[in-house]
């Protein structure tokens, strides 16, 4: 391919450029795509080119799909036939290379050392798909086989690049066979899955499988490890979405055989695009036109732990797909999300001095009218539940969301010593923690004690409760978490704490989780070990210093010394002591 494809230069400025495909022009409204890519810098220009590439060519085929000419679903029926075309070429070629090493015989051992290295540097240039000696190779050939076959594939035609591909892989799949036999290897039959000999043959050894079928067979497979290992719902639920967009991206009707690594590579850019919660935005709107409202309204794309798990469930379908037998490696293997992964630490900032005094003096802390939609509103009353406990027990321990709301009562502790700690584990089947290191003791913040956290426990335990937090319910998920997010979100904006301030690379953002963060800096505040740091944070597991220093038995009493010394300079919440009797 021409380093300057679809690329064209006014003045020092660089033009995106390309023609709509024929017949077209009425669904796309235009017949050239063209304007600036506002650069000087070809490197540049060529990197938003080869993104651009693909969205025109997702727009150009989600064109042809919602046409009813029939003239223009070629390019979606182009895919077989140029897969039978190329195969047919590496068939035919190797067969002949085979006829000529017979023909030629035994050679001088200098000729057969010669033949090695021209081999071997046909493969190299083959296989980077940027050598510009093999592009040449590439178009020389691809010509040749499309005049052959009496098809005209024009430069700006979508389905140029699928095709210049192909023919790159099928010219390497022909080295690498002459120069394995040159070597006396006959040990595999082919190198690239697209020219198996179940792939090429016209009775294949596998039959075509749907894409779409190998998506609910995999579901299916996973459904059933589902049940026997107790994983949530959203879980379960998140595969079959994952799997729903991997079949929009690359076709129901699609056969597993013919997926291919820029397939892969285009799934993947398609989610670097794709707004979080589509299904809500844009109802049943077709993916081309989701991608682009996104970037004509400039929304943020999904974050890369969501990109990442669409990518993973892409890895996992196809992996069963090679373990099945379907195919014989994964073409989707060893690709990322093209967004950032932003380190834990950066994801959500900590609440302000301002903010935390804002929360704290909120009525459901001073007096409001009940702690559900009278949340907000001054009142009279005052209800010591979730929407109380909860803020105050993260900002003096840290713990997740999920991790509080799914307590129970018997996970309230007492060391010998006499010190109050949470017991951090599944002790249940409804309790999750995130990970390993998450398991741990935490000492409780004597400040929660003066505000009356024994007290509403024991209370709880008088009614017979056996959950802290019993008017938490489980959503389908499996996790309270879902429900008191939307509890709190709704809470702070209550107060005037908005979710997000400023613009990237500057950009603020505020959650519950903000609080875990201002408990990660109150440690370092107080010049806490690292290793303390961590224990109580759960960012390391229980096989720590501390915890073989101390024991099981002791550990929470020394992590006491530190979380007792907690105290958040300027922030006064005596207002919420329990009053002596």
């Amino acid at each position: 391919m021409p380093k300057k494809h679809n690329l064209t230069k006014r003045g020092d400025v660089w033009y995106y450029r390309r023609r709509v495909p024929q017949g077209l022009e009425k669904a796309v409204g235009q017949s050239v795509v063209q304007f600036s890519l506002k650069t000087k810098d070809f490197k540049v220009a060529a990197r938003m080119r080869d993104e651009l590439d693909v969205e025109w060519n997702d727009r150009f085929d989600a064109a042809a799909r919602q046409s009813d000419d029939p003239e223009q679903s070629r390019a979606a029926l182009s895919h077989h036939e140029a897969l039978r075309i190329v195969r047919e070429y590496v068939r035919e070629t190797d067969l002949k290379f085979q006829k000529q090493e017979v023909k030629r015989g035994p050679v001088p051992e200098g000729i057969q050392r010669d033949i090695e290295i021209d081999l071997g540097i046909s493969e190299q240039t083959l296989a980077d798909p940027s050598n510009e000696e093999g592009l040449l190779k590439v178009g020389d050939v691809s010509d040749k086989l499309l005049a052959q076959h009496n098809i005209e594939l024009d430069l700006n035609d979508p389905f140029h690049d699928e095709f210049f591909e192909f023919m790159r892989r099928a010219l390497l799949e022909v080295y690498r066979r002459a120069q394995a036999r040159h070597n006396q290897d006959f040990s595999q039959s082919h190198y690239d899955t697209l020219f198996a000999p179940s792939a090429s043959n016209g009775a294949r050894a596998t039959p075509l499988m749907p894409l779409s079928k190998v998506c609910d067979e995999y579901i299916e497979d996973y459904e059933r490890m589902a049940e026997t290992k107790n994983i949530r719902n959203k879980r379960r639920r998140d595969k079959r979405v994952g799997a729903d967009l991997i079949l929009e991206v690359m076709g129901k009707d699609t056969p597993i055989q013919d997926v291919t690594r820029k397939m892969c590579r285009e799934f993947v850019d398609a989610l670097s695009k794709l707004p979080p919660n589509r299904r809500k935005r844009f109802k049943k709107l077709p993916l081309a036109k989701v991608l682009a409202k996104a970037e004509k309204q400039g929304l943020s794309p999904m974050k890369w732990e969501t990109q990442n798990s669409y990518l993973s469930t892409l890895n996992k379908v196809l992996d069963f797909a090679r373990m099945e037998g379907y195919i014989d490696s994964n073409p989707a293997e060893g690709l990322m999300p093209l967004a950032i992964s932003v380190p834990d630490e950066e994801k959500r900032d900590p609440f302000t001095l301002e903010q935390l005094q804002a929360i704290f003096n909120a009525p459901i802390y001073t007096g409001c009218v009940d702690d559900d939609r009278g949340l907000n509103k001054p009142g009279p009353n005052h209800p010591k539940r979730s929407r109380f406990w909860l803020p105050l027990i993260s900002l003096f321990s840290g713990m997740r969301m999920n991790e509080v709301c799914q307590f129970n009562l018997d996970d309230l502790k007492c060391t010998e010593a006499g010190t109050h700690y949470f017991h951090v584990f599944p002790n249940t089947k409804d309790q999750r923690v995130k990970n390993k290191s998450s398991r741990r003791m935490f000492p409780v913040h004597p400040i929660l004690i003066r505000i009356g956290l024994l007290d509403y426990i024991e209370d709880l335990r008088a009614k017979g409760e056996t959950k802290a937090f019993p008017e938490i319910p489980v959503p389908k998920s499996g996790y309270r978490s879902d429900v008191f997010t939307k509890r709190f979100a709704s809470f702070q904006k209550g107060v005037g704490i908005p979710r997000k301030v400023g613009t990237f690379p500057n950009e603020r953002s505020y959650s519950f989780h903000s609080f875990r963060h201002n408990f990660r800096d109150e440690l370092r505040r107080i010049e806490a070990p690292v290793e303390i740091i961590e224990r109580l944070g759960g960012w390391t597991s229980g096989d720590t210093a501390v915890h073989k220093k101390y024991g099981k038995g002791h550990e929470a009493d020394h992590l006491y010394k530190y979380v007792k010394r907690i105290g958040y300079p300027g922030l006064d919440l005596s207002h919420l002591y329990v009053k002596k009797k």
